[in-house]
């Protein structure tokens, strides 16, 4: 429907994403919101694992930074902002 709804209004290039993640939005009632932002975060853990396994194997042992990172789940609890879901996605 998103899709169809940006055809018959004429949006493409740039504005193509930004029109088509509101009106999924909309259509779903802000579902597929928490469902990006959880990809998002997923996609950023899966990067950091990628990157601190290359480190290891390319032979980099020292450490990459010497300070702590706050891990999603008490980021993603701060006060005012809206819950996410699980990282298995149930719940």
């Amino acid at each position: 429907q998103a899709l169809r709804e940006a055809a018959e209004q004429g949006v493409g290039g740039k504005q193509a994403t930004p029109f088509l993640l509101a009106r999924v939005a909309a259509l779903t009632g802000g579902d597929s919101l928490a469902t990006n932002i959880a990809l998002v975060l997923n996609n950023a853990r899966l990067a950091a694992q990628i990157a601190t396994h290359y480190q290891r194997i390319a032979g980099y042992d020292a450490p990459l930074s010497t300070t702590r990172a706050v891990p999603f789940e008490a980021a993603d609890a701060a006060p005012g902002k809206p819950g996410l879901p699980p990282r298995d996605g149930v719940g």
